[in-house]
């Protein structure tokens, strides 16, 4: 593990211990204030004066909530959120001193709040005086809970959690820290282990090109396991800081989403006597399906299981919010905002901008192939066969995620023939033949 990790690894260990005292600081005022000042201490331990950018950010934020239109300030707001994202990105090269990892992750979690933040005011249509303006946006930016390492949550939960009135029981809530904790150990064993047999810089090694293709090829599956077995870890770790505050808890008949909250709106009789029987549920904080990553056989599902509060900002923020004259590129523009706000590295870009590729193969193929199968057994080897690939393109994608220049990514692709790029190809006339062939059968 390098020295940032296990920063990361401490900062979680406290954070999760300190989770629990905000279930005994009294909610409302003297709760938000807790997790404030907790997450400023945490931000100048870990950021030092590079605090400032994420300071600078939210009041970036504030003034431009506070002065523009409230009907277009949101997106403007969006604009210049991401504009700064940019800049911090760029500050080594403007004479700043280059911004830590851990710079660099509250800038990125924070962008995403800043601009919910943006949506959520102007979605209420009535201005904050600007005292409590600046208030919110402080206590909600540097809430400890999930400052450095996730999941993202919506203000409106954020502030649900600050001023919770219902108890829920200790016993209920180790319950579910155990649950969903339980398998943590293994996924840190598995970390380790790969990470110290298959390290990553071999790849930027030139005796690594000296060997032969089919290990050269093997190895970006090692590589994708450290990557996601990490952050298996931290996600889950993350998941556990919230349940130990209570961030997320809401009953279970309020149908929640991650990364949104409840869907179902519920009468206080109704979430009191869910809390008194324990009908509760973290499905709020939920930011990381593993058995949706491993075992679900379509690409498109691994990734809605993956980083799945994101993956909701993005969808609600992004995606659905492309104009309609656009909406056949909203796919694209979707992955194209994803790659800029992870980084400006282009081995984000060859990687991301892949992603609606292989989406699309793989829906062709299932409607020119899997659609037409009759016989249970086909369809199982189809899913089979169809799990390898988004194994392999996931693998070979995230390559280029990891090893993010751009000359990194390409000797590696190119090492390997790029075989997974050939397959895109391969793969729609494999099944644009098998769709001819079913629909000449189908016609005699």
């Amino acid at each position: 593990m390098t020295d940032d990790e296990w920063i990361y690894l401490y900062v979680l260990l406290l954070s999760f211990a300190l989770a629990f005292g905000t279930n005994y600081v009294p909610s409302g005022f003297k709760r938000r204030n807790y997790c404030t000042i907790i997450g400023l201490l945490l931000a100048n331990a870990t950021c030092g004066i590079q605090i400032g950018y994420s300071l600078f950010s939210t009041c970036l934020t504030y003034v431009t909530l506070l002065l523009s239109p409230i009907n277009i300030g949101y997106k403007i707001n969006f604009v210049s959120t991401f504009l700064f994202l940019l800049f911090v990105r760029l500050s080594s090269n403007l004479g700043f001193e280059r911004v830590s990892s851990f710079t660099n992750v509250i800038q990125l979690l924070l962008t995403l709040k800043l601009v919910g933040f943006g949506f959520e005011y102007h979605s209420k249509h009535s201005k904050r005086s600007p005292m409590n303006l600046a208030y919110d946006l402080l206590s909600y930016s540097y809430c400890f809970i999930g400052l450095l390492t996730g999941p993202h949550f919506t203000y409106k939960s954020y502030i649900n959690m600050i001023n919770d009135k219902y108890t829920l029981s200790n016993k209920h809530l180790f319950i579910s820290i155990i649950n969903r904790g339980f398998y943590l150990p293994i996924i840190g064993i598995i970390f380790l282990l790969f990470s110290f047999y298959f390290p990553l810089d071999f790849v930027r090694n030139e005796e690594f090109y000296k060997l032969n293709f089919i290990y050269r090829l093997f190895y970006m599956i090692p590589s994708f396991i450290v990557f996601r077995y990490r952050m298996y870890f931290a996600w889950i770790a993350s998941e556990l800081v919230c349940i130990a505050a209570r961030l997320g808890a809401y009953p279970t008949a309020a149908q929640c989403r991650p990364g949104l909250g409840p869907t179902v709106e519920l009468t206080e009789l109704e979430c009191e006597e869910a809390f008194i029987n324990n009908s509760i549920d973290f499905r709020t904080v939920f930011n990381i399906d593993v058995y949706g990553c491993e075992l679900k056989p379509t690409f498109r599902d691994g990734m809605r299981s993956w980083n799945i509060t994101v993956q909701w900002w993005l969808s609600y923020y992004v995606y659905k919010r492309v104009p309609h004259n656009l909406r056949s590129l909203s796919t694209l523009i979707t992955m194209s905002i994803s790659a800029y706000w992870h980084g400006i590295h282009i081995g984000y870009y060859l990687s991301f901008l892949t992603v609606p590729f292989v989406v699309q193969i793989e829906d062709y193929c299932i409607s020119r192939i899997r659609n037409n199968l009759e016989d249970p057994r086909f369809i199982r080897i189809f899913d089979f066969c169809n799990w390898i690939m988004k194994m392999r393109h996931f693998e070979y994608q995230s390559m280029g995620f990891l090893l993010l220049s751009a000359s990194d990514t390409m000797n590696y692709w190119s090492s390997i023939y790029f075989i997974m790029h050939i397959s895109i190809p391969l793969c729609y006339l494999v099944a644009f033949q098998f769709g001819m062939k079913n629909s000449k059968e189908k016609s005699k």
